[in-house]
């Protein structure tokens, strides 16, 4: 048998849209060029923030993520820049 992993575990590390959707997850790196890691830390997204991948739009549009109350629209080169974790027990 498995292990069951305790509240509050990490369970592995992905991109954000790799995530289920409407998963509760925690940034855990900002990975890419300084000028979009600036530009999501201006957004609110550094490491340690909960977020939810919410979905992606139609026609390759943006990927939808929610951080507190806030909606935020990412493109495609910010979504690949952010590495999360989903934490079971959240």
């Amino acid at each position: 048998n498995l292990p069951v992993p305790k509240f509050g575990a990490i369970l592995f590390s992905m991109r954000i849209y790799e995530s289920e959707i409407d998963a509760p997850c925690r940034v855990i790196a900002l990975n890419g060029e300084i000028e979009i890691i600036e530009r999501l830390e201006e957004m609110g997204l550094s490491k340690g923030r909960a977020l939810q991948f919410i979905r992606r739009l139609p026609l390759g549009g943006p990927y939808i993520v929610q951080a507190g109350s806030t909606f935020i629209a990412l493109r495609e080169e910010e979504a690949n820049c952010i590495e999360v974790e989903r934490v079971v027990g959240q």
